[in-house]
Order: structure tokens, then sequence, then C-alpha cells
């Protein structure tokens, strides 16, 4: 860089940072103060809550029916049970809408119509409703997509 150029933005902020860890260095309180541990992991990496991150469900309706038996139909469908997810972490039912959130295996609809109820993830689509006690109940709740829509 000749005489009359002026130092560019980027070289002139390279050598304020050298200057500054150089001095930092001269000082000899940088290196018990700054220096990470060599197993150094940031605090989100680490800390994972209780049953897992939290997420959402793929968009789309959640057809739900109970087990049918060899004998009659293989599923029996129960409507009022079913429910669509709309966007995020919310939900929608004939009966109105709610917010659910998502961690790990769990879904849980915290308000609206099915306020309350817990599932388990047993598949990426399929949703088994917990029983109170926190035992998988016999319905089963999956996403309908173009080869299982009613």
């Amino acid at each position: 860089m000749g005489k009359s150029e002026k130092p560019r933005c980027a070289d002139s902020g390279k050598a304020i940072a050298m200057q500054l860890l150089a001095l930092v260095a001269l000082s000899g309180c940088g290196a018990r103060h700054t220096a990470l541990p060599t197993n150094y992991e940031p605090e989100a990496a680490r800390a994972q809550p209780p049953g897992g991150m939290l997420a959402t469900l793929a968009i789309g309706d959640y057809v739900c029916a109970l087990p049918g038996d060899a004998g009659g139909a293989l599923e029996i469908h129960v409507p009022e049970e079913d429910f669509a997810i709309v966007h995020a972490s919310l939900y929608r039912t004939a009966g109105g809408g709610g917010t659910y959130l998502h961690w790990g295996a769990t879904t849980e609809m915290t308000s609206g119509p099915k306020g309350g109820e817990r599932f388990h993830s047993i598949a990426p689509n399929q949703l088994k409703k917990l029983n109170p006690d926190g035992t998988e109940g016999p319905l089963r709740c999956t996403r309908a997509v173009l080869n299982n829509r009613r």
C-alpha cells in the first residue's frame, strides 16, 4: 500500500485486532482469563431439556382410529378424535383450535379442545394417545398422505 492510499477497513480492522492480541499477550493476564479449556463445549450444546428438544409435528390432517379385528374392519375411525396441525405449534379440530408442545417422542396438547391430552410418537407420522397414567392407549392417529386419505 502506497503512502497516498488509505488503508482498507478490513486491513485496518485486522491490524487493530492483532495489536490488541499482542497487548493481551504482553500483559500476561489474558492467558489465565480468556483461554478456553480444551474440552470447551457451548452451554446450549450440553444442556438438553428432559425428554428432548422442542420440535413440531408435520403439518397435515391426523386421522384417528381404534384397532379393528380379524373378522371385520381393519380399524375403526373415530372422527371426533381427528385433528390437523395447521402451523408450527397450532392444531385445529371440528370443535376449535389450540396449541401443543412436542419434545422427544411426546406431544402434549396444551390448550383448546384437546388440552391436556398426550400422545407418544411411534413413527414419524403416527401417534398413540396416552392414557391419564401415561401408558399407551389403543387410539392411533396417523397423518393422512396421498395413499391413506379417507
